[in-house]
């Protein structure tokens, strides 16, 4: 799908992506009206709808063998009421019309934290179960990489995984439909996640003043006018200058090896040879090393051209983050995650629970229902 259908202004359709037209186009969605509509053609338009969303580049063929009519879901339980009561009154009226009746908030100022709490576990939200029909979805490498804000969009992060720049448990995995099992560890380089969820590059000419701009001109002709035949110059007299220094080391330490080797006391001829090469072979490698040492390191003249053209102090430094990333910097609670080395955990798998759900979307529970009675193999 190309960008322009994508992002299209002309029918906001929501996208899992932070550019600025989606985001636009998020805030103008509106659920059609399907209420005069018959049931399968409401479930067909729900169906239609969440799949613009979640996975719109996954077929449906392989959505369908990803569905599972199974969710997953927890129940909070207290300890204290667990312990009292063994459930027994609870399923004690049950199809008699005996109930309990519900608690409500008694505004006493001295129980009035008591009864907040007693009403919390008495009539809990109920567990919005519809709102994980993709849940599957959110096992795979691309989403995860998505959900850890590793990447601004769930296309980028696939294009991440396929290029082999994610890995798995230390293993390059090249699969963006990989599914993560609990317990597995995703990474990507800091680099390049600081280069996809950062904002666009900031060109040095818009921060410099008209002053600043006039003196780098200036600066820029004066290097450009100075011509290559005084470089070139420089250079070979360097080189020679080099060359006769070096001679003249050779001279002095030659000289001086053989006023040496004439004071020496008679002895045998092997034996004076030997003496006199060991100790001019000495005396040269300690003067090498002593004008090794004075030595002074320059250098060269083009040693800006050898820098790479992107260094990563550079991105350090102007690094900013891309617009409207505050919109979506979240993180389920199934992943832990370290942004100072860009390492994720997949934990566990995603459960929902009273009061929401972990798989994020922007539909309603009437149209997530529609949506899995959908799926579902008898409808």
């Amino acid at each position: 799908m190309s960008r322009t259908k994508l992002f299209a202004l002309k029918h906001p359709y929501p996208r899992q992506s932070w550019n600025k037209q989606a985001v636009y186009n998020l805030f103008r969605y509106r659920m059609p009206q399907t209420s005069r509509k018959t049931f399968y053609q409401q479930k067909f338009r729900a169906k239609q709808e969440t799949r613009r969303f979640h996975g719109e580049y996954l077929t449906e063929r392989k959505w369908n063998s990803m569905f599972r009519h199974t969710l997953r879901g927890v129940i909070r339980m207290n300890p204290a009421v667990m312990a009292k009561d063994d459930g027994s009154s609870v399923v004690s009226g049950r199809g008699t019309g005996i109930d309990p009746k519900p608690l409500r908030m008694v505004q006493l100022p001295k129980d009035i934290e008591r009864r907040r709490k007693e009403l919390k576990d008495a009539n809990p939200q109920p567990i919005p179960f519809m709102q994980m029909t993709f849940a599957p979805l959110e096992r795979r490498l691309d989403t995860a990489v998505y959900r850890a804000l590793f990447a601004s969009s769930v296309r980028q992060a696939r294009m991440m995984c396929l290029h082999g720049k994610v890995f798995v448990n230390g293993v390059k995995m090249p699969h963006a439909g990989y599914m993560l099992n609990p317990g597995d560890m995703f990474s990507i380089d800091p680099l390049l996640v600081m280069k996809a969820i950062g904002g666009p590059e900031r060109k040095p000419f818009k921060q410099l003043s008209t002053q600043a701009k006039s003196d780098l001109q200036k600066a820029i002709e004066e290097a450009q006018s100075k011509t290559k035949s005084s470089t070139y110059l420089k250079s070979s007299n360097k080189k020679v200058l080099a060359g006769n220094a070096a001679a003249e080391v050779d001279t002095e330490t030659f000289t001086a090896a053989g006023v040496k080797s004439e004071s020496t006391t008679t002895e045998t001829e092997g034996e004076t040879t030997t003496s006199s090469t060991d100790k001019i072979v000495a005396e040269a490698e300690g003067d090498e090393e002593a004008s090794a040492g004075k030595k002074k390191f320059h250098l060269p003249s083009d040693w800006r051209t050898y820098l790479p053209k992107h260094p990563r102090w550079k991105i350090y430094d102007e690094w900013r983050p891309k617009r409207f990333m505050n919109l979506f910097a979240f993180i389920p609670r199934y992943l832990e995650v370290n942004h100072h080395i860009c390492h994720a955990v997949y934990l566990r798998h995603p459960v929902a629970r009273s009061g929401g759900a972990e798989v994020p979307n922007p539909f309603n529970n009437d149209v997530m229902q529609l949506a899995f009675n959908w799926y579902l193999r008898r409808r």
